[in-house]
């Protein structure tokens, strides 16, 4: 036997022991699922429903386009079908406008991608031809539809445009319709007034992974949010909701829906809401070839979901079992036990693995009846989060809450305020404005007031505060130059109070603030504060100086004082002085001094020796007008002080003082030997 020879019998013993092994692994392997045949009314959920598209700013701007609309079979024209021109928005923008009550302000305008709209449209004759101009828009597609004829697209694609001219031909298939069925999984009884989310999805490919081919004819996937829009209404008869994709239809009183005309270039999904029933995915598991190319018989079975696609002319029924959820309960009441009502609850899933989609992105929500009581259910695995808001208090998270719990949650309660704003002789009821709400307590003098700010929206003349701790309060205003005087308001808890407002021209002040040589001191900051009635001073706000003037304006009408800080000054302030409405009250310059510098060098007895540990009681630097610039342990070092007499005081455990005078000069270093009295 020569060596060509002993090669190929080797070569086809390895054949045969391969083959071998792989049929025998076939045999043991466990079978697939049903495959969805290409032919039946239901096709295979794509592992990726991604869709990409050719960029729509390659489309054509303007143009006419003519045609005809056909029976996709047999090709008779269809007279009176409507034709829509569909066209992106063409630098299109939201107005997001911040205007105070004078009409100054800004309007920012924020860009629209990826939506689209109706640029034409028209209805075909008796031949079923139709022509309809773009304009200057940017076409993208065309949509065509008739009551007894599901819709037809023909879109713009990369390398396969849409351009203006004759010739574009629309074939609708006759309309299939959808019948549903809603049941309760273990009664079997209709489950009636449930919400059904229908998603019109791009049909799954057959032949290998990810979602077929798109062409021209079959892009009704990227025109999901555009036909629930605007075809929703006209096709189908169903008003759209803000946000929302899907196609809603409520269950009658048999447990029934119904959808159509339908085209057969889509798959469905169906997603069934109801509070007493969990989300569930009601369409079947299938597994394909191509999925589970492997040959290892351990491997897990690779499935995808089976969506339902509606032959022409044809009426797809289907059965949707629904099972009762988990579910939890509670009681809100407030810190008096005093049952919390209309408090609105909205419950997270915190385990969102092996459960419908919907679990991981939306919440079951509630409110509380008027004895504080709520109930949540159509819930999967638990533990979950559950946030609480109502006008009375901020919002309240508690976590976890365990499956089938029955909880007490107590919230203690705060009120609201429902206030009107009038603009003076205008007649302005949209702008922005900053509310300040101070609590009207006993304080003492310098302490910050107790209250809250808020820059907020005007909407309709009215605005609301809320979640206001029971109190007395002034209610106040500005918006621009205008300025509402205080408005006193009592705040209960649990309760609204009103408020009405007077927008105003209001008044302002302008003070120069110089060294002691004339010149302006540049930066300052100014902390402009209301004098109250009882003598005390409310800090209002915080200016910056600008060349050395402090100013401002839209101030209520009062009484104010202006405290005055700069880097290397001695802090000051201005008498009180009166703003009065509509004009600039000029104060008298403020001047400030440099600070001096007080370097302690040591501090000895008589004799040179410094103290014993423990000795000192305490130590303080203390201006001439008697305030303390310093107070607390023993140090030596270098301290900031005002212009004049300073007394360095020293007190003995003992009791013995012993006091140092220094003259500091305004700009200037004094150093000083701290000398302990003996006696």
């Amino acid at each position: 036997m020569n060596r060509r020879t002993l090669w190929l019998l080797l070569v086809v013993a390895v054949v045969g022991i391969t083959l071998a092994a792989l049929f025998w692994q076939r045999r043991t392997r466990p079978p697939l699922p049903y495959v969805a045949d290409a032919d039946s009314g239901e096709r295979a959920a794509p592992v990726d429903r991604s869709i990409k598209l050719g960029a729509f700013d390659t489309a054509t701007k303007g143009g006419t386009y003519s045609g005809t609309v056909i029976e996709a079979v047999g090709g008779a024209p269809i007279a009176n079908a409507r034709v829509l021109l569909v066209a992106t928005f063409e630098n299109q923008t939201i107005s997001l406008v911040s205007e105070d009550a004078t009409g100054a302000g800004t309007t920012e305008e924020i860009p629209v991608f990826g939506s689209f709209r109706i640029a034409a449209e028209t209805v075909t004759d008796a031949k079923g031809a139709f022509r309809v101009s773009g304009g200057e828009s940017r076409v993208v597609a065309l949509f065509a539809y008739e009551p007894g004829h599901g819709p037809a697209i023909k879109s713009h694609l990369r390398g396969v445009p849409l351009k203006p001219g004759p010739g574009h031909e629309l074939r609708l298939e006759k309309a299939g319709f959808v019948v549903g069925t809603v049941i309760d999984q273990v009664t079997r009884a209709p489950v009636a007034g449930a919400d059904v989310s229908i998603y019109l999805q791009h049909i799954a490919n057959h032949g290998g992974r990810g979602t077929a081919a798109i062409t021209p004819t079959t892009s009704f996937a990227v025109f999901q949010q555009f036909m629930t829009k605007e075809l929703g209404p006209r096709i189908w008869g169903i008003e759209p909701r803000e946000n929302d994709e899907a196609l809603h239809v409520i269950t009658d009183g048999r447990g029934m829906f119904r959808l159509g005309p339908l085209m057969n270039k889509v798959q469905l999904e169906f997603i069934i809401d109801h509070r007493e029933y969990a989300w569930t995915d009601g369409d079947p598991e299938v597994a394909l070839e191509q999925d589970n190319p492997g040959t290892d018989p351990t491997a897990k079975v690779k499935t995808r979901k089976l969506r339902t696609v509606v032959p022409p002319g044809e009426t797809v029924e289907r059965t949707f079992e629904l099972s009762k959820g988990k579910e939890i309960s509670g009681t809100i009441v407030d810190d008096k036990d005093v049952p919390f009502d209309e408090v609105t609850i909205a419950l997270e899933h915190v385990a969102q693995y092996s459960q419908h989609h919907w679990y991981r992105t939306r919440t079951r929500n509630a409110k509380t009846d008027r004895q504080g009581k709520f109930r949540i259910a159509g819930l999967s695995y638990g533990p979950y989060v559950l946030t609480m808001r109502h006008p009375a208090f901020e919002s309240k998270v508690f976590q976890p809450i365990p499956e089938a719990s029955d909880q007490r949650y107590v919230i203690p309660r705060g009120g609201w305020i429902d206030a009107t704003v009038i603009v003076g002789d205008s007649d302005k009821k949209d702008f922005v404005a900053d509310v300040r709400l101070l609590k009207v307590v006993t304080k003492v003098a310098g302490s910050d007031p107790v209250g809250r700010r808020e820059h907020l929206a005007v909407r309709g003349g009215m605005f609301s505060l809320e979640k206001v701790e029971p109190g007395t309060y002034d209610l106040s205003m500005s918006s621009g130059r205008l300025v509402a005087s205080p408005v006193r308001i009592e705040v209960t808890a649990g309760a609204g109070s009103t408020a009405e407002l007077t927008l105003r021209s209001g008044g302002g002040f302008r003070l120069t603030v110089a060294s002691s040589n004339g010149a302006p001191i540049d930066p300052v900051t100014g902390e402009v504060e209301l004098v109250t009635g009882d003598g005390m001073f409310q800090r209002a706000g915080l200016i910056v100086s600008r060349g050395g003037v402090l100013e401002a304006e839209g101030l209520t009408s009062g009484r104010y004082r202006i405290a005055v800080r700069a880097q290397g000054y001695v802090a000051g302030a201005t008498e009180p002085f009166d703003v009065g409405a509509e004009r600039m009250t000029p104060v008298s310059t403020l001047t400030l001094r440099k600070a001096g510098l007080l370097k302690i060098l040591s501090i000895k007895d008589l004799e040179g020796r410094s103290p014993a540990e423990g000795s000192i009681r305490s130590f303080s630097i203390v201006q001439g007008d008697g305030v303390p610039v310093l107070s607390g342990a023993l140090a030596t070092g270098t301290v900031p002080v005002a212009p004049g007499t300073v007394v360095v005081r020293v007190t003995m455990e003992d009791g013995r003082v012993s006091e140092t005078t220094v003259d500091v000069a305004e700009g200037a270093t004094a150093s000083v030997d701290v000398v302990l009295d003996p006696k």
